[in-house]
């Protein structure tokens, strides 16, 4: 990962996405982020993409270089 110029990280909410978040995040501010935020009531990306709402998934569809640029 070090390679790369810009790092998302889309890891679990449980307590080794967190650490290994923390970890990252010490290594490289800039570089690192944090993605979490966007799934935070749910264990994970995958658990949230199942349970997001008809017009949620409508809206990735429809925006699809938006939600990049967002992540």
């Amino acid at each position: 990962m070090l390679e790369h110029g810009r790092v998302h990280l889309y890891l679990d909410n449980d307590k080794t996405g967190q650490n290994c978040s923390q970890k990252a995040l010490k290594i490289d501010k800039e570089k690192f982020q944090d993605e979490r935020g966007l799934y935070q009531r749910y264990n994970d990306l995958n658990d949230w993409l199942i349970h997001i709402g008809p017009s949620q998934k409508h809206s990735l569809h429809q925006k699809p270089r938006d939600l990049i640029s967002y992540w």
